[in-house]
């Protein structure tokens, strides 16, 4: 294994749904904030949502990477 290839790994889907839901939670504790500043961006709220329908057994699809 070079050391390019020994710096990646590979993720089951159960993992990065786990990663998923971990990554929502992180965020949703900080949306309040946003929130207060600039309410009418729904996008952050839009990519939680996202995240936790996939960390739940959603589909993995393009959508997730637009939000």
């Amino acid at each position: 294994m070079t050391d390019r290839e020994s710096k990646y790994f590979t993720l089951t889907l159960e993992s990065l749904r786990a990663i998923g839901g971990w990554a929502a939670d992180c965020a949703e504790r900080a949306l309040p904030l946003f929130e207060r500043r600039a309410g009418s961006d729904l996008r952050p709220r839009a990519a939680i949502d996202g995240i936790r329908e996939f960390a739940a057994g959603g589909k993995r699809a393009a959508r997730l990477r637009s939000l």
